[in-house]
């Protein structure tokens, strides 16, 4: 491997809790808590009811919606009501705390930050009694940009978001929680970005791991960036890994740990395992049927999810077969096509599922059959893999580097690469050939919870290979350190969407001020005006969108 990368930053780090910026759905958004807006009648606007699984919680605490106003309304007396009581009896689920701000455009700022705060203050206690659904090493509690929709402030989002972010990094560090700030639009995203870039500590990161995450930020940003998504990602929404997947199937299949089976069961290999469970499951379903009855009722996607859907990639491969990737792609804007299902060209993004989806049960890849028979049936999506090895850089997150197929494919790549491959002698100027002038690794880069020195000599010259742990760090420590890395790759590779909308000129630099003054008149051409009917207005429009700003005379505008 061309780099090794441990982080050894003080124990302190760990304690600390860190701000978060995504863009996606806090409905469906993987965290312990969440604040949710009202008002003092207990109104909650229309995007909030589109989650079908919150409407039941919303009517039973008595909230309504525009063009549903009830008989009688139970005035708010409080700023913040978790609805637990609503929770009682169902899956466990983030909760929503119902959080009274203003909705008005005098109110100041101050009465946004004080309900902030009384929201952490409500959520940690009633997680303190035992309700908390991630497995992460610290409480993750999310919230909107308040008062920037119904809630009086909109025309002052980067007044808001500047504050509110100030806010957040002195309730993480007296706290010491995790807080997510999720976002539903580019520019509400991409301001939110600039209004930490100044102050977005990542102290759990050593510093070359921080410079890592800045360079790939940038072949993201470049387009020269891949992902490649394994079961660790969607473990943090609570999903099974492979080997406890295993174990529930067993359970479905009446094979259970005090039976005379378990211990020969347990003495074959996972593939041989999930082969014997197919055979003992056809009758009831399949084996397909029985991994989607296990995963299905999973239907918020992690933090993981989320920061890597906001990232300005275009491809992604993972070997998961649950669609909360495709959910927080969904979330954040981007919906992606997933291959082979739904090629399709209207997305610009897509996804690649080596081991089939939740869709389709019955291409399922989990039996030892099913495996040795992948090359034969699967060779055109083992075909894009190895071209995106090849003409890509592919970040590897939650892969243990372990699966047949994989390898197989990585073979075929080396095979027609490097010389000597083919007989198993790769030699050492061939190694640092395949890293190129750049000295990046050909195969991409790992990010990996431990490390194994063994593994690692054995991807010696390929891979990238960053560890995450410092020899003591336990596993739920690790992984939160990963998605703190997320975020490092996401800061910096968040275009500036907001630039061009005067809500967030707060958060303008003097530069940004200077470039915004000379785009401005572009934006307001008149409808006649000759540059408008150039065969590069295009362009200039399509620059200007992407800015922040939509390009036309008589548009309605926050200015």
């Amino acid at each position: 491997m061309t780099a090794r990368e441990r982080v050894s930053g003080p124990d302190a780090a760990d304690t600390a809790g860190h701000v978060f910026v995504v863009r996606g759905d806090l409905t469906r958004f993987g965290c312990d808590a969440w604040l949710l807006p009202t008002d003092r009648v207990r109104h909650v606007t229309r995007s909030w009811w589109r989650n079908p699984s919150l409407v039941p919680l919303l009517r039973a605490a008595g909230c309504w919606r525009h063009g549903a106003k009830p008989d009688f309304i139970a005035p708010f007396e409080g700023r913040v009501l978790p609805l637990l009581d609503a929770l009682d009896g169902q899956p466990a689920r983030p909760i929503p705390c119902l959080t009274r701000v203003g909705n008005r455009a005098d109110t100041p700022l101050e009465w946004y930050i004080e309900g902030v705060e009384a929201f952490v203050d409500v959520a940690l206690a009633a997680l303190a009694e035992g309700r908390v659904l991630s497995r992460r090493a610290r409480p993750l509690l999310a919230l909107p940009l308040v008062g920037t929709g119904h809630g009086g402030k909109r025309r002052h989002a980067g007044q808001v978001a500047e504050a509110l972010v100030d806010a957040l990094y002195g309730i993480a560090e007296r706290r010491g929680v995790d807080l997510a700030l999720v976002t539903r639009s580019d520019r509400d995203f991409a301001g939110a970005q600039a209004a930490r870039r100044e102050r977005a500590a990542f102290a759990a990161l050593s510093p070359r791991l921080v410079e890592r995450a800045r360079r790939l930020a940038r072949q993201a940003a470049t387009g020269q960036l891949v992902i490649f998504l394994g079961a660790g990602v969607s473990a943090g929404a609570g999903l099974p890994l492979w080997s406890e997947l295993l174990a529930q199937l067993a359970g479905r299949a009446g094979l259970h740990t005090e039976s005379d089976e378990w211990p020969h069961f347990g003495a074959l290999g996972a593939l041989d395992q999930a082969e014997y469970l197919a055979a003992r499951l056809r009758e009831h379903g399949g084996l397909g049927q029985a991994v989607v009855d296990a995963l299905e009722p999973y239907d918020v996607y992690s933090l993981a999810h989320g920061l890597v859907a906001g990232l300005p990639v275009g491809e992604a491969i993972t070997t998961n077969y649950d669609r909360l990737f495709e959910h927080a792609c969904q979330a954040a804007g981007r919906p992606c096509a997933v291959l082979p299902y739904s090629p399709g060209t209207q997305h610009d993004r897509w996804l690649l599922k080596m081991h089939g989806c939740l869709s389709r049960p019955e291409d399922i890849v989990l039996t030892r059959e099913s495996y040795l028979r992948y090359a034969e049936r699967n060779a055109a999506l083992a075909g894009i893999v190895q071209a995106m090895l090849i003409t890509r850089h592919m970040l590897y997150l939650g892969f243990g580097l372990g699966d047949d197929n994989f390898l197989r494919i990585v073979d075929a790549v080396r095979r027609a690469m490097v010389p000597g491959a083919a007989s198993g002698r790769v030699s050492g100027d061939a190694e640092r050939s395949r890293a190129g002038s750049s000295g990046d690794a050909p195969l991409g880069t790992a990010v990996m919870l431990s490390d194994n020195p063994l593994l690692r000599t054995l991807w010696r010259g390929e891979l990238e290979w960053l560890s995450v742990d410092d020899g003591a760090a336990d596993v739920a420590i690790a992984a939160r350190r990963v998605e703190i890395f997320l975020d490092c790759i996401s800061l910096h590779a968040t275009a500036p969407a907001h630039l061009l909308d005067n809500r967030f000129a707060p958060l303008r630099s003097a530069e940004d001020e200077a470039l915004a003054r000379l785009l401005d008149p572009l934006s307001r051409l008149a409808a006649a005006d000759p540059a408008r009917q150039s065969s590069a207005w295009p362009m200039v429009a399509q620059l200007l969108r992407r800015l922040g700003r939509t390009p036309g005379p008589t548009r309605k505008t926050d200015d």
